[in-house]
């Protein structure tokens, strides 16, 4: 078991690095397409600014898929800590359809929330809460038709704060509900996007949960979703 734990810790070692070496050169490729968006090098005709915008908008997933592999790696390895204060949920919520609005808007995708009033302040970690909502969140507008609805619900049961994003598309296969939560997993259903997702987020879901004292799982939603 000690070597098989070692090729572990290398690998994600391995994988931290890569990651980190990635954020630099696509930090570079924003701030470009930022640029000529903002017509720093002068204006551009319909087809160069639908390119940039396809640029940017790929540029931005890479930097979301090396993200993923960086917490992904602190939550499988390291002791995750929490940094616990009282939330204002509403807030958390917009702030994270801000950060997907382009992409929302690009597939006509609308995106609302129903949170009960007992359920909107809660005690917890800002941060984590946010890269929660924010995978769930990029996850329903990757897999719902064009045009659809994404709703985040929270409500408390008991001591608990259940929250939920639903939203309309194909939903998961029962044959992949025991593994959508595992690193890297790809289900049968991949997003219309041009790229695919990473099979991380879900996984970084599933931690921050723990690290709660909660947990994770696919529900059937009563609008055909899941």
């Amino acid at each position: 078991r000690s070597v098989l734990l070692g090729i572990e810790q290398q690998k994600n070692r391995f994988m931290r690095h890569i990651a980190h070496e990635l954020k630099t050169p696509l930090s570079a490729v924003l701030e470009s397409t930022d640029l000529l968006l903002e017509r720093v090098a002068g204006a551009l005709n319909p087809t160069q600014r639908e390119l940039a915008d396809i640029l940017r908008r790929n540029a931005l997933e890479l930097q979301r898929l090396v993200e993923d592999l960086l917490q992904l790696g602190e939550a499988q390895f390291r002791r995750l800590h929490l940094e616990n204060e009282a939330l204002d949920l509403p807030q958390i919520v917009q702030q994270v359809a801000a950060d997907h609005e382009l992409a929302a808007r690009t597939k006509g995708v609308s995106l609302s929330y129903q949170l009960d009033a007992d359920a909107a302040r809660f005690v917890a970690d800002r941060e984590k809460v946010r890269v929660i909502l924010d995978n769930l969140i990029s996850n329903a507008i990757k897999h719902s038709p064009n045009g659809g609805t994404i709703e985040v619900r929270a409500r408390r049961d008991a001591g608990d704060i259940l929250l939920g994003v639903h939203d309309e598309g194909p939903g998961i296969a029962r044959e992949d509900r025991d593994n959508i939560f595992d690193p890297f997993y790809q289900g049968r259903t991949t997003g219309s996007g041009m790229l695919k997702n990473s099979g991380v987020g879900l996984s970084i879901v599933r931690e921050y949960a723990a690290a709660h004292g909660g947990d994770v799982q696919v529900a059937d939603d009563d609008r055909g979703g899941a």
